[in-house]
């Protein structure tokens, strides 16, 4: 299911799975201080767990991470359950959330944390990684990256999840005077200006798109949006159909696209 780990009724839920749960997890590793200068709203309802002082919050102990909160209500699930929580998070989080479990007497029969050590492990796993059989990685470093270009740095980006099951674009501007990078799991169309990204992102979404490309993906398939799929419309004609083809930026997106396919230089269309 997919859905706002704050607004779900959990208890409703569990009520009716069967024992030992088993909790696997990897929570947000943000505050939420941070979550709210950035005005996101998927938060815990506010409550004062610890009963801090009025003080303690003006000096910041009650900015707490996202995922302490989260790993809290995990315990709560299992109070008079049996079963198991495993999760990825910072140490600091682990100790906090195990002085929490001791000083309220919660009945825990084992805790351990397991640190990671990421360049010690992604290196004991290398001769793994260098037999990967794909072409792409032959006389390649072994930790390369790839999909990331000049594109990857423009300001402004019309981008879609790779792996959603709809076609749902977003407009994705810059953030503090910096562009934003997407991971491999989204595609984008780069724009260098606001109004660039306004239009594309009016043109990709209308229904003679939508209508394009639903007629030919698979909605089973692990990604069923592709830079192959996406880059099988027609921008140009899309512009006349839609009455922009006298609009000069819709006309810079003609040449490139039939350049693309004659030549086959880098989609429009790239993962992050």
């Amino acid at each position: 299911m997919h859905g706002d780990f704050f607004r779900r009724n959990w208890d409703a839920e569990l009520a009716a799975q069967p024992e030992p749960l088993l909790i696997l997890g990897n929570p947000p590793w943000v505050t939420n201080a941070a979550v709210g200068s950035l005005g996101g709203a998927n938060l815990p309802a506010k409550s004062n767990l610890d009963g801090l002082r009025g003080i303690d919050a003006l000096t910041g102990s009650a900015n707490f991470d996202i995922s302490e909160w989260m790993i809290r209500e995990n315990m709560r699930w299992l109070r008079n359950r049996t079963g198991a929580i495993a999760v990825l998070c910072k140490t600091s989080v682990a100790r906090k959330v195990l002085v929490h479990a001791w000083s309220s007497n919660a009945p825990i029969a084992g805790a351990a944390i397991y640190g990671i050590d990421a360049q010690r492990d992604l290196v004991s796993h290398r001769e793994a990684i260098e037999r990967r059989a794909s072409s792409i990685y032959r006389k390649r470093p072994t930790f390369s990256i790839f999909g990331v270009g000049p594109y990857s740095f423009a300001p402004w980006k019309v981008a879609i999840a790779g792996l959603y099951k709809e076609f749902r674009f977003a407009k994705v501007g810059p953030m503090d005077g910096r562009p934003v990078l997407l991971d491999d799991t989204c595609y984008f169309y780069p724009c260098e200006s606001e109004a660039e990204c306004d239009l594309l992102h009016r043109m990709v979404s209308s229904p003679p798109a939508i209508e394009f490309w639903s007629s030919m993906v698979f909605w089973d398939a692990k990604r069923p949006v592709t830079a192959k799929l996406l880059n099988r419309l027609d921008l140009g004609r899309l512009a006349e159909m839609l009455g922009f083809e006298d609009d000069p930026i819709a006309a810079r997106w003609v040449e490139p696209q039939t350049a693309g396919k004659d030549s086959g230089s880098l989609p429009l269309w790239p993962a992050g």
